[in-house]
Formats: C-alpha cells, structure tokens, sequence
C-alpha cells in the first residue's frame, strides 16, 4: 500500500511511478491542462478517479492529515510493506 501526496506539476508522473490505482480529487478540481492529463493517463489505464466534493467536514487539508495519521498508525502497528511519498511542494 502507498500513499503519495503530490504537487499538480507532478501527477502524471507520480501516477505513473507508483502505478496508482485510484486518484483522489476534490469538488474545485477543474478542467486545467494538468489535471486533463493526469485524467487522460488514469483513464487510459483504466485506473479510478474519485471526486471529494468540499463541505465543512471534508476540507482537503484536513484528509491530507488524517491519511498521514492514518498512515502513521498502519506503519507503527504492522510489518506489512507500506510505504509514504511526499512530494507536494
């Protein structure tokens, strides 16, 4: 398991680095060319693109830490290969 949290200059690339299988967008993502091309490169690959649309409860810097504090739990409880890439600016 993997998780990435990720700059838009790099979502193409870090799709295709970590072979994701489900990308994770909020309810403002919009139709700029570089989220075009990160959904034009996952749809290729018949990979899914989940939508998070925004209410006070789902605020995307409050998932970006509860997936790293969850992350953190997984990988103090467990031995299972499970690895965080950070490359958001």
């Amino acid at each position: 398991m993997m998780f990435v949290l990720m700059t838009h200059s790099e979502y193409v690339t870090a799709c295709k680095e970590t072979d994701a299988d489900i990308f994770v967008i909020g309810g403002d993502w919009g139709d700029k060319p570089h989220n075009l091309a990160v959904e034009k490169y996952l749809k290729s690959k018949g990979k899914k693109i989940v939508q998070v649309n925004y209410s006070p409860k789902t605020s995307s810097s409050q998932i970006k830490l509860d997936v790293l504090a969850q992350f953190h739990k997984v990988t103090a409880r467990t031995s299972k290969n499970v690895e965080f890439i950070d490359i958001e600016e």
